[in-house]
């Protein structure tokens, strides 16, 4: 039985991996939440935190896992891209990451962010450009890749950083575009956009999920690789579909912007993944407010 241990697996991409996770009868997960759920047969919650390294280590000691998948963040608040925070989750993510391979841990798969990115290249983002992260958020997150890389590589151990673009899905915060302008139409206030031409890649839940369950499988994954779908979409026409299904396009404002480009190069993706299997953008809002998965998919 292959043991993963999971940090982040009740969050708004963890839940999604961990119900691919569960239809594979080969695989036992442990799953690390400040809550406590009850166990199934295959499906262990730990409930702690990352910050009590005892815990962890008492834990990852007994169940010595094979595979780690390191999802846990904090980007719930509204201020969490500038928090002093994320040097914290830095450190906290390195003691893991040391105490899941003093163990014999031999595959570590970690979500990054597109935010590590120098976004005034204004063309699509590859895994080689070199990084200029304009927030704690982004420089908490590429030193910890760096971390990471360091001591996989000194232990022997596959690692793959997935470094996500703008995932999108029922779950998301409250506060994040696609639920905030839903929110606001549905209650027939107005919703004021600042950056209507920026171009960005945005990317189903559901698919971010199966990607990351190809890192954890796959052993040809390993570094960086970028999880996006390659398409860029403006903010503009977004909104505009939504205001649309809503029968509120009135109430849509918009400023100017200069615009910039966040898409991810996928071309490293492909090499391992179906790049045409997305879900489209149309048919993701289409169950953006019924369901978190999409059946059949």
């Amino acid at each position: 039985m292959k043991r993963i241990f999971i940090t982040g697996g009740t969050g708004f991409i963890g839940r999604p991996i961990v119900e691919i996770l569960k239809s594979h009868s080969d695989i036992e997960l442990y799953i690390l939440s400040r809550q406590q759920f009850a166990d199934t047969e295959r499906i262990h919650y730990i409930q702690g935190n990352i910050t009590d390294e005892q815990l962890l280590s008492s834990v990852i000691a007994h169940v010595r896992p094979i595979t780690l998948l390191h999802l846990a963040w904090d980007v719930k608040s509204a201020g969490y891209a500038n928090s002093i925070q994320n040097e914290e989750w830095t450190e906290w993510s390195k003691n893991l990451l040391k105490t899941f391979l003093q163990y014999g841990g031999k595959t570590v798969v970690a979500s990054g962010t597109c935010f590590e990115y120098d976004f005034s290249l204004g063309r699509s983002l590859r895994e080689d450009d070199f990084c200029v992260p304009s927030t704690p958020y982004g420089k908490a997150k590429l030193a910890t890749y760096h971390v990471y890389e360091d001591l996989c590589r000194k232990h022997n151990a596959r690692m793959v950083w997935g470094r996500i673009f703008y995932p999108y899905g029922r779950g998301e915060e409250k506060r994040k575009l696609f639920s905030a302008v839903t929110n606001a139409l549905k209650n027939h206030k107005s919703f004021f956009c600042k950056t209507p031409e920026n171009n960005i890649d945005y990317i189903h839940i559901y698919d971010v999920a199966k990607i990351f369950v190809a890192f954890l499988l796959n052993d040809e994954a390993s570094g960086i690789v970028n999880v996006g779908t390659g398409k860029r979409y403006k903010i503009r026409d977004i909104l505009m579909k939504i205001a649309r299904m809503l029968r509120k396009e009135e109430l849509l404002q918009f400023t100017s912007n200069n615009g910039i480009c966040i898409v991810a190069d996928t071309y490293k993706l492909s090499s391992f993944y179906d790049c045409n299997s997305f879900i489209e953008l149309d048919e993701g809002l289409k169950y953006l407010f019924e369901s978190t998965y999409i059946e059949g998919r």
